[in-house]
């Protein structure tokens, strides 16, 4: 079965046949060309995987080394351990800076209505149930 997925023009991938799916948020996919790309609709990120299931099962799970993000539009290969260091690196020099969340007020009403809607519904039933019983 061959299929089209809206984002993935971004890899220049059009034809591929969908090998896994999980949670309907991690796919696996085949090229023609045999190539598995694991893409992720959650992180909306591709990676490479191999040149065939057997490669790819042995980068999934053994050999992570082998395994490259692909850069959106440039095609870049990025090694996913270059990546998570990088991203550890970033968060360790970034960890002492800090992050003001402003809430107002105006942020707060749909909540306020909310929650006040369901207690309405919630009071009503009690009063049914107390009719119910006399």
């Amino acid at each position: 079965m061959m299929m089209r997925l809206r984002d993935l023009p971004l890899y220049y991938i059009t034809n591929f046949c969908p090998v896994l799916s999980c949670d309907d948020s991690i796919f696996w996919l085949k090229d023609p060309d045999g190539v598995i790309y694991i893409w992720s609709r959650i992180d909306d990120m591709m990676i490479r995987g191999g040149c065939d299931m057997k490669e790819v099962l042995l980068n999934f799970l053994f050999h992570t080394e082998n395994l490259y993000y692909i850069e959106d539009y440039t095609l870049e290969l990025i090694p996913v351990k270059n990546a998570k260091e990088a991203a550890k690196k970033w968060c360790e020099e970034n960890k002492n800076t800090t992050t003001k969340f402003v809430v107002t007020d105006e942020l707060l009403k749909p909540l306020e209505e909310k929650k006040e809607g369901s207690n309405k519904g919630v009071k009503q039933k009690k009063r049914q149930r107390r009719k119910n019983k006399h």
